[in-house]
């Protein structure tokens, strides 16, 4: 079962695939972002680059749906996706699946230059793709920089993103990675 802490960090996570901020996460809302993540790259939409990161993340979101649309009218409620979340924290082999696919999703996206590290303007950009001020990712950065080497590495992101879910310490720097804690 999720704690009451968990429960107050994933809504920002269900938050960043609601990219209309309607309520609810549908299909557009995944496409929205594609779009989005294609844009900060600069991938057409029929570059291999955009149809392999729409497959991973389509993927990711037909997994999503199978498993916590209960009443299958293709819209993911907030209470749908914490039931989901607590279902997965409870399966590791899946958890690790879901943690290391969004892990190396962002990665892969926002590491503009390739050279294996998230700057800060980068890590700015993905803050503005799921609908975030690029202050709030000034403001948590120098925290996320785990090794204080001036840039994310994919080690660390993965560090951050598990933080973020499974993390009890309310001073663990991944509770940010997706947005301030409210």
């Amino acid at each position: 079962m999720l704690t009451d802490f968990q429960a107050a960090k994933i809504p920002n996570l269900f938050n960043m695939f609601d990219s209309n901020r309607s309520g609810t996460m549908e299909q557009d809302d995944i496409v929205r972002i594609i779009d989005g993540c294609a844009a900060q790259r600069g991938w057409a939409n029929s570059s291999p680059e955009y149809l392999e990161f729409y497959d991973t993340f389509y993927g990711l979101w037909i997994g999503i749906t199978t498993l916590a649309d209960k009443n299958q009218d293709d819209l993911i409620q907030l209470d749908e996706f914490l039931s989901f979340f607590d279902g997965l924290m409870q399966d590791s082999e899946n958890y690790d699946m879901v943690v290391n696919g969004i892990s190396q999703a962002v990665f892969k996206t926002f590491d503009l230059d390739d050279d294996g590290k998230l700057s800060l303007a980068e890590y700015e950009g993905f803050y503005q793709t799921i609908g975030l001020e690029s202050g709030l990712a000034q403001s948590v950065y120098g925290k996320l920089d785990l090794n204080s080497d001036g840039s994310i590495s994919v080690d660390e992101l993965t560090q951050l993103v598990d933080q973020f879910f499974r993390s009890e310490d309310p001073n663990a720097p991944g509770n940010e990675f997706f947005g301030p804690v409210n």
